[in-house]
């Protein structure tokens, strides 16, 4: 890799993830080379082979459900006990339990042992994917990164989103909500000057995000995007529109073929994923056919499915989304007439009931399709990521955004006491000057805070507490406490207590949060994460060292016994299969930045550079499973070289 280091915007979303950046005076967004795609499947599987992201793991889902690692979006940052997360549970085919301090974590089987992992370290390796892509496009390390997160994305949430990059081995410069990122994506081509209101409107696979901004552009002076307001619902979103057509399709072989897929993991899975294609479908045709072969017991199944019958399986949800945006039109006391523009993000929004519900309010005139709804997000993360690295190549801007939930403290009644509202301007310092004490000569309180908009703290979010001693000794009420709330420009929550009689003061930034991780887990799951290629490849040395030559010589002899077409090809699948996977897993080791710890710049590009070579040969030579085998002995022989400092490193 050459040197030298480029920021990047990453949208880390529910269903699907994208990475762009800013070069040559406009956004790019980066393509994986191995399938060419511009959106990765935001899923991970744990397979016998190894570990699989994106496209690969996507594709074995359905062979592999309790391994396979999908949505973990909806679980990061939240609390086990959160109804909105049981329910989602119900519906995932790997297991989620509660940790013993009301946090999900995910158990799976991973080489017949069980794994334990949270979702900011699922997340991390869709991240971890992200960032190879962009290295491998680049020719360049990646380090820094801008991360967007739905707007309605609570402290907590964020907070674990920052944790998962960091635990890729990213540093987050900036973290930007979603329909903000979106706006910046819309102004940045538009070459007009002036002001405009402007409505995003994101409906994507696993979230709900309404945010009203005003921006003003000048030829003169740097841009300025202000938030007035954010709302949404971290829980609706594309996927529940798949779920609904699931949950109408099982009812449809109950009542024709009197049967029950029960607890058939694998066929609802398959069914699942022919709902969402004919959700897409239906975007474009009045009619589509839901059909998945074998799904019965053998037996095909098949149904027509119309639009305006998906229209009214999905008119509940529909119609929340309108509800949702018109109490934020009137909490805000926002006219649709004062809206200029509304912008469509997520790849739900082109779903034709959602935009003809838009047009029918908005008019028709209003609502722009100029962006990309599904790269929009990913697009305004890489011009942020350009603007706050330092690129001088593209003019600066200014962003104000809010923060979507009010925070405050629970006071001994256990109601809320808000010290800051919800859509305030961030970054933000608001003071509490009259907290105090409950009883006579009380020398120590604690602090909760909680973010939320109910009066009562058991209906919010508890974020954390901590303890502030040394209090003035006086009677109840008598000393001073004056608390102060502090929002960065990430949407990241300092709280500080003062006793303003003894000047005893107390400062926590609310990270270390009830049932999150601390700074020192992060930073062992970043240790964890950064050696997991090295094993996986010591592992897969280890197993073919001793191995390879004898299953070489059993597949011949299965060859030669088996004449018929199918079980050849299946032999050289199975040769290309392993040729291809060590080649991965050795450029994923020999391209990351813990390898130089223990191997030399020289070696590392000579491996990389017959790494890629068999990748081309592969690709363009289309060989057979002889060939492949052939060359997999003589990798096998460049590898040996590197085995003890590979093993020294991963096992350290």
């Amino acid at each position: 890799m050459m040197a030298g280091s480029v920021a990047v915007g990453m949208d880390l979303g529910t269903t699907f993830s994208c990475v762009g950046v800013w070069r040559n005076g406009r956004t790019e967004i980066i393509a994986d080379a191995k399938t060419g795609a511009r959106l990765t499947p935001s899923c991970v599987a744990f397979t016998e082979e190894g570990l699989y992201v994106g496209e690969a793991a996507a594709a074995q889902a359905s062979m592999n459900p309790a391994n396979t690692l999908y949505e973990t979006k909806r679980l990061i940052g939240r609390r086990y006990s959160d109804p909105s997360l049981r329910k989602d549970i119900n519906n995932f085919s790997y297991s989620v339990r509660d940790n013993g301090n009301n946090s999900p974590v995910i158990q799976l089987q991973y080489r017949d042992e069980a794994v334990e992992l949270w979702p900011e370290q699922v997340s991390a390796l869709v991240l971890d994917h992200l960032k190879k892509v962009a290295e491998n496009y680049l020719d360049c390390e990646v380090t820094e990164v801008v991360i967007t997160v739905p707007a309605y994305f609570s402290d907590s949430q964020r907070q674990a989103t920052k944790d998962a990059a960091r635990i890729a081995g990213l540093s987050v410069l900036r973290i930007i909500n979603e329909p903000t990122a979106a706006a910046l994506a819309y102004g940045i081509h538009r070459h007009t000057y002036g002001h405009r209101t402007v409505l995003v409107f994101d409906l994507g696979g696993g979230t709900f995000d309404v945010s009203l901004l005003d921006v003003v552009q000048s030829q003169y002076k740097p841009a300025r995007y202000t938030v007035k307001a954010v709302t949404g619902d971290t829980n609706l979103g594309g996927t529940d529109f798949d779920r609904i057509l699931m949950d109408y399709c099982l009812n449809d072989i109950r009542k024709r073929h009197l049967m029950e897929l029960g607890t058939n993991v694998r066929a609802k899975i398959r069914l699942k994923k022919e709902c969402e294609k004919a959700k897409c479908r239906l975007s474009v045709s009045m009619t589509t056919v839901i059909d998945v072969p074998g799904l019965i017991k053998g037996r095909d199944y098949s149904c027509t499915l119309t639009r305006a019958k998906f229209d009214m399986l999905c008119s509940q949800l529909f119609g929340r989304t309108m509800q949702i945006l018109r109490q934020f039109l009137s909490e805000n006391n926002a006219e649709v007439s004062s809206v200029d523009d509304v912008v469509l993000v997520g790849g739900s929004t082109r779903i034709p009931k959602i935009r003809s519900n838009l047009a029918e309010l908005f008019g028709e005139s209003k609502i722009r399709q100029t962006i990309n709804a599904d790269e929009a997000v990913a697009t305004g993360a890489a011009v942020l990521a350009a603007i706050v690295s330092g690129d001088n190549s593209i003019d600066n801007l200014h962003i104000a955004d809010v923060i979507p939930l009010s925070l405050g403290l629970a006071d001994a009644d256990e109601k809320m006491v808000v010290v800051m509202d919800k859509n305030t301007s961030i970054p933000a310092r608001v003071t509490q000057p009259t907290w105090t004490t409950v009883t006579d000569f009380q020398t120590r309180c604690r602090l909760k805070v909680y973010e939320g908009e109910f009066p009562l703290i058991k209906d919010n979010l508890l974020l954390g507490s901590f303890l502030l001693e040394n209090i003035q000794s006086a009677r109840q009420g008598v000393p001073k406490l004056a608390v102060t709330f502090s929002v960065d420009e990430n949407g990241i929550l300092t709280v500080e207590a003062v006793d303003q009689a003894t000047k005893n003061n107390k400062q926590v930034q609310i990270a270390a949060r009830t049932g999150r991780l601390s700074v020192q887990e992060v930073d062992v799951m970043a240790r964890t994460h950064a050696r997991f290629t090295l094993e996986e490849l010591v592992d897969s040395k280890d197993d073919q060292s001793s191995s390879s030559d004898e299953e070489m010589e059993d597949e011949e002899e299965e060859k030669e016994e088996h004449q018929t077409q199918e079980d050849i090809e299946r032999l050289e699948a199975k040769a290309k299969d392993r040729l291809m996977s060590l080649c991965f897993r050795t450029k994923l080791l020999f391209g990351s930045v813990s390898s130089r710890d223990v191997i030399n710049d020289a070696d590392r590009a000579a491996v990389l550079r017959e790494t890629d070579d068999l990748l081309e040969w592969m690709h363009t030579r289309a060989p057979n499973g002889r060939e492949c085998r052939q060359k997999l002995v003589g990798f096998e022989e460049t590898l040996k070289g590197f085995h003890e400092q590979i093993a020294y490193y991963a096992r350290s």
